[in-house]
């Protein structure tokens, strides 16, 4: 017991003596420094208080110390965090620039990794999904690409499902829309689809049934629905005993059957209700189901166990070959059929190719501010060097050296982090809200962007991943730097050169700047070419004037006269629309410009001349337009007349063209009077040509930056075509006519909502909304990779000139004036910035082509992007060398060299 009491105190009696001995060489350290000072002219309780903060916390030695003599201290972790948010405290202007660069770079990655996760990566959300494909009709080699995708009719998808045995079952799917009345009628998004359809997504019902084969088996015979979990909570208070209630769609009573389970909403997107294809004639028109070539819905197959997506295109092409010869479609060209997997529709290219670029944009300037924090790191590790040469001569290791240099960048890594994760959670709905939306995909199926970014476990990996990454990649060099300082014969002077010292040679904050330099020109030549691009999309001539335009939508309704008598409906609805103050203009088409095409067909017939082979394959637009949309949307009449009250009834059709049309089809020569062929059965009784009474300018119906293609225009009034959309152009401001528009609709139908309601100039901004937010996110990104380094450029050089004070000062002694002071801080600064120039203008031009789907008249080497993004580099790399010089040139040297 007395051996145990004995050697427990000669340990205590030697840690005490351990830590006296420590104590005071530490006081010798600091006495030294503070000698130093008062021999400069610092009185002497400052240069105390000096030499104490220079050291940092005493404990921080006494713990680097205890660890070199190998006493186990189980705190050592929580000390070393304690002293360097001490450390960090002391230094407030630096921890918030650090704070905010990586809570910029970690959160605006991570916001757009929600994106690119929510589209590329997740895997769809149905039972083996490699095993979906979706089927087309493919005009030409399949090869040619999604321009030459097409739905199908309901005969030819018939004699395709019989034919091949590739796959398990094959289902239609289509989008529509119907006014459900409820108490107030609303407009609902319908999907027709086959009986097979929820066995093939494997999808069930979370109540009652879905859809089966025995639903879909007689036309008009089932009026049976299946509501999407979002209605049923929304109208239905989710109450549990729905099924077997009647519900009234346009008119028409079905039996609710089942409720599809929460988040599915269709492959035709936000989708509310769904009805077995059976039941199309009742809510489209009787014929629907019977024409061989009217291509209106998509197909979706699950393949069998065992088989490839290669040999079911094999299949295909055989079996649509076959199919298209049962049709009588040959003189057409090669027609046939093809396979894809679910996952092309998945996500629009241009909108994958639009998160890619983004992600790397926000990618690098992470990466850059990542840079300038290992800058700041290095340079505050050399002007700590006396702290770290005590900490080595008081016993500290090499590991222990390390460990506090990379504490400080990892802690500000876990902050900064914490903080980007918040600055994610801010920004991904905005992403959501406001980034590029996909437009129709092959065959005029939608892309399936139901996924939206969210941020799930997977991110909060991904960002927590990114924070760790970062504070190593900004810690570890610093950190290795810190450790090789000498332990002895360096607490008077101690140089360590890290921005070149006074040898004028490049280091390692210069190559850093360089690489920052390179990164930042290349994303600001970027941002300029998507800026140069907007500008021109916004100043083409869209072929119609958008400003003070109404546009909203209607749907059939089955017990109004909207779904009795569609051409009646709009005659009326015009006029009401008409007699309302403030409406100069109104008039209807299928779907108004800038919205995609929302039919089309192919030409099959000039004059009396029918086409065939790669003349039959050219796509045109089919609009049903009534008299006053010309009008009202201010289209140019090139030739002819437009349609008045004379193209009514039984009338004598004609249609109008538009420029594109009539130079391709009749080159040179006058097409008023001449005959076109259209190969849909919607138009004018099918197979029979019509003749052309007018040219009207050409409209831009896709997209800003398209170029129109051939487009044909049928009388509204003469076509009973249930969907509308109507433009009214107003007085003021088109908005403030809404609810006055809406009266007009009801006035005529009171059991029918308007919807879709936008103005023209929304429209527009929809139409561009791509490239703008494309725009936006990477000019912000470009301005941030600028800024951060010309802060780089700041900090290197600042940090220069005062370790060279003295070169300087011996140099103004010998008679160096300040010009040529100033001349040679401004070429260390502006060496790298050059190099970096060149390097970021070549990488710029080799990644220019990604940016291609984005730009519109202006080409990937665009020279007049490259020389803006060159000089923007350029002026801010010489602003932030400015300042510096400009302090090298105020150096007094009689006080420095009387310092030192």
């Amino acid at each position: 017991m007395m051996t145990r009491i004995r050697d427990s105190l000669r340990v205590l009696l030697g840690r005490a003596r351990f830590e006296r001995e420590m104590d005071e060489e530490l006081k010798s350290h600091i006495a030294m420094m503070a000698d130093d000072l008062v021999r400069n002219g610092v009185p002497r309780a400052e240069a105390v208080r000096r030499a104490r903060a220079s050291f940092g916390a005493v404990e921080g030695f006494k713990q680097d110390a205890r660890e070199a003599r190998g006493i186990d201290w189980s705190d050592a972790i929580r000390r070393e965090l304690r002293h360097t948010v001490r450390t960090l405290r002391r230094s407030p202007g630096y921890t918030a620039v650090a704070l905010l660069t990586l809570a910029i770079g970690i959160g605006g990655t991570t916001a757009l990794f929600s994106l690119l996760d929510g589209l590329l990566f997740k895997p769809l959300p149905f039972p083996e999904p490699d095993r979906l494909a979706t089927l087309f009709i493919s005009a030409g080699e399949p090869t040619t690409g999604p321009a030459n995708l097409f739905p199908w009719s309901y005969p030819k998808f018939r004699a395709m499902r019989q034919a091949s045995k590739s796959f398990e079952a094959v289902a239609g799917f289509s989008n529509g829309d119907g006014n459900l009345v409820i108490g107030e009628p609303e407009r609902v998004r319908i999907e027709y689809v086959s009986g097979d359809y929820f066995r093939i997504l494997g999808v069930g019902a979370a109540i009652g049934r879905t859809l089966a084969r025995a639903d879909d088996s007689i036309p008009r015979a089932h009026p049976v629905v299946v509501l999407s979990n979002g209605l049923w909570r929304r109208r239905f208070g989710a109450d549990s005993g729905v099924v077997g209630r009647m519900i009234s769609l346009g008119g028409q009573q079905l039996t609710i059957i089942g409720v599809a389970p929460r988040g599915f909403a269709g492959l035709s997107n936000g989708v509310d209700l769904w009805l077995p294809m059976m039941m199309a004639p009742v809510f489209e028109y009787g014929e629907i189901l019977e024409e061989a070539q009217n291509h209106w819905f998509n197909v979706v197959a699950r393949l069998r166990p065992g088989t490839t997506i290669a040999a079911a295109r094999a299949e295909l092409a055989t079996v649509g070959r076959q199919v298209d010869d049962e049709f009588h479609t040959a003189e057409h060209g090669p027609w046939s059929a093809t396979a894809e997997p679910l996952a092309v529709l998945r996500v629009d290219p241009a909108v994958r190719q639009t998160s890619w670029i983004l992600f790397a944009a926000t990618a690098a300037v992470l990466l850059i501010g990542a840079i300038n924090l290992a800058n700041l790191l290095l340079i505050r590790a050399n002007g700590r060097r006396r702290e770290l040469s005590v900490r080595s001569a008081l016993g500290a290791s090499r590991g222990a050296i390390v460990r506090h240099v990379l504490s400080e960048s990892l802690l500000l890594s876990m902050l900064g982090g914490t903080i980007g994760i918040g600055v994610a959670r801010l920004a991904t709905p905005a992403i959501a809200a406001l980034g590029p939306k996909g437009t129709g995909g092959p065959g005029g199926t939608s892309y399936l962007l139901d996924a939206a970014p969210v941020l799930d476990g997977r991110v909060l990996l991904f960002g927590l991943a990114a924070t760790l990454l970062t504070g190593l990649v900004i810690g570890i060099w610093p950190a290795w730097r810190a450790s090789r300082q000498p332990a002895t014969g360096s607490l008077h002077d101690l140089r360590v050169t890290v921005g070149g010292g006074r040898s004028g040679r490049w280091g390692v904050a210069q190559a850093l700047v360089l690489a920052e330099a390179a990164l930042a020109v290349a994303l600001v030549t970027g941002a300029i070419m998507l800026v140069r691009s907007l500008s021109r999309i916004t100043a083409l001539d869209l072929g119609f004037r958008p400003e003070h335009v109404l546009t909203f939508r209607v749907s059939p309704g089955g017990s109004g006269i909207a779904g009795r008598d569609p051409i009646q409906f709009r005659a009326l609805a015009l006029t009401a629309l008409r007699t309302v103050p403030g409406v100069e203009a109104a008039g209807t088409n299928l779907c108004p410009p800038l919205q995609g095409p929302c039919a089309g067909s192919v030409v099959t017939g000039v004059d009396d001349r029918r086409l065939a082979g790669q003349e039959s394959q050219r796509t045109i637009g089919i609009h049903y337009a009534s008299p006053g949309y010309f009008d009202a949307l201010r289209i140019p009449i090139r030739a002819g007349r437009v349609f008045d009250d004379r193209d009514r009834g039984d009338a004598p059709r004609g249609v109008l063209i538009n420029e594109t049309a009539a130079r391709r089809l009749w080159p040179g020569q006058d097409p008023i009077g001449k005959r076109i062929r259209v190969g849909t059965s919607y138009f004018h009784g099918g197979d029979s040509a019509v003749a052309v009474i007018g040219v009207v300018g050409d409209v831009r119906y896709a997209t800003a930056d398209q170029p129109a293609g051939l487009d044909v225009y049928a009388p509204a009034l003469q076509v009973p075509f249930a969907p509308t959309a109507f433009v009214v152009r107003t007085t003021g401001d088109p908005l403030g006519m809404v609810e006055a528009a809406r009266r007009a609709i009801r006035s005529v139908d009171p059991e029918l909502p308007i919807y879709s309601v936008r103005t023209m100039d929304e429209v527009g901004r929809i139409a561009t909304g791509r490239i703008r937010f494309a725009t936006t996110l990477l000019g912000f990104f470009a301005a941030m990779a600028l800024l951060l380094a010309a802060i780089g450029v700041y900090g290197v050089l600042a940090y220069s000139v005062a370790e060279r004070a003295r070169e300087i000062a011996v140099r103004m002694a010998l008679g160096a004036d300040r010009r040529e002071v100033t001349g040679l801080v401004l070429r260390q600064g502006m060496g790298p910035i050059g190099v970096g120039l060149v390097l970021g203008l070549g990488g710029a031009l080799a990644g220019s082509r990604v940016l291609q789907g984005l730009l519109y008249g202006v080409g990937p080497t665009d020279p007049a992007s490259f020389a803006a993004g060159g000089i923007a580099l350029a002026v801010a790399g010489l602003l932030a060398s400015w300042l510096p010089a400009r302090r090298a040139a105020s150096v007094d040297p009689n006080r420095v060299l009387r310092e030192e």
